[in-house]
């Protein structure tokens, strides 16, 4: 499947609603509550990412993000995006994510 394929699909739509659910509807860089779209940080996984391959970013942020991924100028914001995020953000985030699982169930 392509990478054009699987953003339109369910299994996409469903992990990108888990994803912008696990960060609060919010940007996890500068907190915007709209034109949220989700990042993937490695394709590495892509169809079987895990939460921590994905973030949740505005469209501004985002692009800010491909910008410095590119090695051009960009914000401080987007320089800090590209810094590993610690390790006990990836567990509040899985812990969220588990609670929200259960209670789907």
């Amino acid at each position: 499947m392509s990478y054009q394929e699987y953003i339109t699909s369910q299994k996409w739509f469903n992990r990108r609603k888990g994803i912008l659910g696990l960060d609060g509807y919010r940007c996890v860089l500068c907190g915007r509550k709209y034109e949220l779209q989700v990042h993937h940080l490695t394709y590495e996984r892509l169809g079987a990412e895990r939460p921590d391959d994905l973030a949740t970013l505005c469209v501004r942020c985002h692009n800010d993000v491909h910008i410095a991924q590119r090695g051009e100028l960009a914000s401080e914001k987007a320089m800090l995006q590209m810094q590993p995020i610690e390790e006990g953000e990836w567990q509040r985030r899985l812990d969220k994510k588990e609670a929200v699982e259960r209670k789907v169930e």
